[in-house]
């Protein structure tokens, strides 16, 4: 896998509270390369309070290319993020 698919974004959201939150990413479901298993990972981090996020908004009608080549480090330090505070994973793999 290159390394500009490694971290790919299937799905960020921003500012999560009871009752809503601010979808940065549209959440794109699965859909694994090959039928190799490939792991799939959800984090969630603690914000410092609520954020102006000035990253650009991707809707599942934005070109796939945007979701390349995110870097999750950059992105926790640029918002001041902690954690993570919780995680899981799991493998998918296409059924061809």
């Amino acid at each position: 896998m290159t390394s500009l698919l490694r971290e790919y974004k299937h799905w960020i959201l921003g500012n999560v509270r009871r009752g809503g939150s601010s979808p940065l990413v549209v959440h794109q479901g699965p859909a694994p390369p090959s039928a190799a298993p490939h792991r799939y990972i959800v984090l969630v981090y603690q914000q410092p309070g609520s954020l102006c996020f000035d990253e650009p908004r991707i809707t599942n009608q934005t070109s796939n290319v945007f979701r390349y080549g995110f870097r999750v480090q950059s992105f926790i330090q640029k918002y001041n993020l902690r954690g993570p505070v919780c995680g899981t994973f799991f493998y998918g793999k296409a059924n061809y």
